[in-house]
Protein backbone atom coordinates (compact mmCIF):
# COMPACT_ATOMS: atom_id res chain seq x y z
CA UNK A 1 0.00 0.00 0.00
CA UNK A 2 2.80 2.53 0.94
CA UNK A 3 4.60 1.65 -2.79
CA UNK A 4 1.33 2.50 -4.28
CA UNK A 5 0.85 5.58 -2.08
CA UNK A 6 4.27 6.63 -3.11
CA UNK A 7 3.60 5.77 -6.93
CA UNK A 8 1.15 8.18 -7.43
CA UNK A 9 1.99 11.02 -5.47
CA UNK A 10 4.94 10.38 -7.51
CA UNK A 11 2.70 10.72 -10.36
CA UNK A 12 1.25 13.72 -9.68
CA UNK A 13 4.37 15.56 -8.84
CA UNK A 14 5.20 14.37 -12.30
CA UNK A 15 1.77 15.63 -13.72
CA UNK A 16 1.92 18.93 -12.13
CA UNK A 17 5.13 20.05 -13.56
CA UNK A 18 4.13 19.04 -17.23
CA UNK A 19 0.95 21.18 -16.23
CA UNK A 20 3.60 24.08 -15.51
CA UNK A 21 5.58 23.12 -19.33
CA UNK A 22 2.36 23.05 -20.76
CA UNK A 23 1.20 25.86 -19.62
CA UNK A 24 4.79 28.09 -19.99
CA UNK A 25 4.48 26.91 -23.61
CA UNK A 26 0.51 28.34 -23.57
CA UNK A 27 2.43 31.29 -22.68
CA UNK A 28 4.97 31.77 -25.00
CA UNK A 29 2.65 30.81 -28.35
CA UNK A 30 -0.03 33.79 -26.86
CA UNK A 31 3.00 35.74 -27.26
CA UNK A 32 3.75 35.03 -30.71
CA UNK A 33 0.61 35.40 -31.46
CA UNK A 34 -0.03 39.02 -30.13
CA UNK A 35 3.44 39.80 -31.72
CA UNK A 36 1.86 38.51 -35.11
CA UNK A 37 -1.22 40.02 -35.33
CA UNK A 38 0.13 43.34 -34.55
CA UNK A 39 1.95 42.78 -37.33
CA UNK A 40 -0.66 42.27 -39.57
CA UNK A 41 -2.58 44.75 -38.14
CA UNK A 42 -0.04 47.11 -39.78
CA UNK A 43 -0.21 45.66 -43.37
CA UNK A 44 -2.21 47.22 -46.06
CA UNK A 45 -5.06 45.44 -48.23
CA UNK A 46 -2.40 44.51 -51.01
CA UNK A 47 -0.52 42.75 -48.36
CA UNK A 48 -3.19 41.42 -46.98
CA UNK A 49 -4.48 39.67 -50.10
CA UNK A 50 -1.21 38.48 -50.84
CA UNK A 51 -1.36 36.53 -47.95
CA UNK A 52 -4.01 34.96 -48.35
CA UNK A 53 -3.30 34.05 -51.58
CA UNK A 54 -0.21 32.31 -50.48
CA UNK A 55 -2.03 30.57 -47.84
CA UNK A 56 -4.82 29.38 -50.50
CA UNK A 57 -1.72 27.83 -52.44
CA UNK A 58 0.04 26.31 -49.67
CA UNK A 59 -3.76 24.68 -49.01
CA UNK A 60 -3.78 23.73 -52.37
CA UNK A 61 0.10 21.76 -52.83
CA UNK A 62 -1.27 20.10 -49.26
CA UNK A 63 -4.28 18.71 -50.77
CA UNK A 64 -2.25 17.35 -53.78
CA UNK A 65 0.51 15.92 -51.92
CA UNK A 66 -2.22 14.20 -49.48
CA UNK A 67 -3.94 12.86 -52.18
CA UNK A 68 -1.35 11.27 -54.16
CA UNK A 69 -0.13 8.95 -50.89
CA UNK A 70 -3.06 6.38 -50.35
CA UNK A 71 -3.56 5.55 -47.03
CA UNK A 72 -2.59 1.92 -46.41
CA UNK A 73 -3.34 -0.14 -43.47
CA UNK A 74 -6.44 -0.93 -41.84
CA UNK A 75 -7.91 -0.36 -38.50
CA UNK A 76 -7.71 2.99 -35.71
CA UNK A 77 -4.53 3.94 -37.12
CA UNK A 78 -5.39 4.02 -40.95
CA UNK A 79 -8.76 6.01 -39.53
CA UNK A 80 -6.29 8.50 -37.78
CA UNK A 81 -4.38 9.02 -40.97
CA UNK A 82 -7.69 9.51 -42.81
CA UNK A 83 -9.00 11.96 -40.45
CA UNK A 84 -5.83 13.78 -40.18
CA UNK A 85 -5.31 14.00 -43.89
CA UNK A 86 -8.50 15.69 -44.08
CA UNK A 87 -7.54 18.34 -41.69
CA UNK A 88 -4.57 19.19 -44.27
CA UNK A 89 -4.84 22.96 -45.40
CA UNK A 90 -7.47 23.91 -42.25
CA UNK A 91 -6.06 26.41 -39.94
CA UNK A 92 -5.37 25.45 -36.21
CA UNK A 93 -7.32 26.04 -33.73
CA UNK A 94 -5.62 25.12 -29.89
CA UNK A 95 -7.28 23.97 -27.16
CA UNK A 96 -10.11 22.48 -29.42
CA UNK A 97 -11.86 25.69 -29.71
CA UNK A 98 -12.44 25.26 -33.41
CA UNK A 99 -12.96 26.99 -36.49
CA UNK A 100 -12.78 30.78 -35.77
CA UNK A 101 -16.43 32.04 -36.13
CA UNK A 102 -16.41 33.59 -39.70
CA UNK A 103 -13.71 31.78 -41.07
CA UNK A 104 -14.74 29.59 -44.17
CA UNK A 105 -13.36 26.30 -45.53
CA UNK A 106 -10.14 26.17 -47.15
Amino acid sequence: MVALDHSAQTDLATLIEKEKQLKSLADSSDKKIAAAKKVLAKLNASQRQQIADADKRAAARASRQASRSPINGSGKGAKALAFAKAQLGEPYARSGAGRAPGTARA
